[in-house]
């Protein structure tokens, strides 16, 4: 499972007809609604002018679908150099000027 971290819009749910063909989906609502069943997605149902469907919660897609969607924000990794504390000494004092290092 990914970490959201931060949610860019307020929208939660999103048929399938707007996720068809984002981030690696399915070019088709039906294989929208295949994929969502064979991995168990989050749904509700939704009612409207056009008809009864469900709709999917942005918790449960694929993380190049959110990137897509501009949902989701991949955490930076980050690789830090540990020197030993000797090493940061000597740079430090090598920044120093002769005054300050004859003290």
């Amino acid at each position: 499972m990914i970490t959201i971290l931060e949610k860019r819009n307020e929208k939660e749910w999103y048929t399938a007809m707007e996720l068809t063909g984002i981030g690696g989906l399915p070019k088709s609502p039906q294989g929208v609604n295949a994929k969502a069943k064979r991995e168990s997605w989050l749904k509700q149902k939704r009612t409207n002018k056009q008809g009864n469907g469900v709709e999917y919660h942005y918790s449960c897609l694929p993380e190049e679908t959110l990137i897509a969607l501009e949902l989701y924000e991949p955490l930076a990794h980050y690789k830090l150099n540990k020197e030993e504390p000797l090493v940061i000494w000597v740079k430090a004092f090598q920044q120093l000027n002769d005054g300050e290092q004859k003290q």
